[in-house]
């Protein structure tokens, strides 16, 4: 279970990067995301948008799998292994929030890993790069 210091820290974190990105960010980001004027958040898949969740967790994933070779078997490195290979075998017809649960998820268990990671080992990035697609999805919904 989420603790509420964690579950805090995560909100926080998404927040604080939404609040730094400049206008003009959040402007691209907006123009990438068009969904079909009949769409329905929890139901209908969205491929094109779908579509950018590959090369962010694909990349999270060769970072881990990079830490790994240096501690294996280290059981948060493994934990977001396993997260991450659970949300590449998602289908790319999936609604976006089952999508956002994996990567939800997928924070929370970088975050037990970064609370104790020193900085040449961090996977900072690659958590910003989720939440970056996390915030562009919650847009959707909205």
């Amino acid at each position: 279970a989420l603790s509420v210091t964690s579950g805090n820290l995560y909100l926080a974190s998404v927040t604080q990067l939404h609040c730094q990105m400049s206008e003009s960010e959040r402007g691209d980001e907006s123009s990438a995301f068009h969904p079909p004027t009949f769409y329905d958040f929890y139901r209908d898949s969205y491929i094109s948008g779908a579509q950018a969740l590959q090369p962010v967790v694909q990349a999270f994933l060769h970072r881990v799998e990079q830490l790994l070779e240096e501690w294996p078997d280290h059981p948060s490195l493994t934990q977001i292994k396993v997260v991450c290979q659970r949300i590449l075998s998602f289908e790319i017809s999936s609604p976006i929030p089952k999508l956002l649960t994996g990567l939800d998820l997928l924070l929370r268990k970088a975050n037990d890993w970064q609370q104790v990671a020193a900085k040449h080992v961090s996977v900072q990035q690659h958590m910003d790069d989720v939440t970056q697609l996390i915030i562009q999805w919650r847009k959707l919904e909205l």
